[in-house]
C-alpha cells in the first residue's frame, strides 16, 4: 500500500481483514486520515514526491 504524507510517498505494509471484491477493510498499516494512493504504479518508490490531485478516500477502522 502506498500513502502520501506531506507530498511524499511512503509504502506501508496492510494487513486486510476481508476482501469485498470492489472494496477491502484494512485491520493494520493505515490510520484514519491518511491519504491512500488507490493505484500506485509499479515504479512508484519510496520517497518519491507526489502532489494530491483529487480528495482523498475516508479511512474508516475495522470494526
Amino acid at each position: 500500500m502506498a500513502v502520501v504524507e506531506n507530498g511524499v510517498v511512503h509504502l506501508r505494509k496492510i494487513s486486510v481483514a476481508r476482501d469485498l471484491g470492489t472494496t477491502i477493510e484494512v485491520n493494520d498499516g493505515l490510520k484514519p486520515g491518511d491519504k491512500v494512493i488507490r493505484n500506485p504504479p509499479v515504479q512508484l518508490v519510496e520517497g518519491t514526491k507526489v502532489s494530491v490531485a483529487a480528495a482523498p478516500v475516508p479511512v474508516k477502522p475495522a470494526r
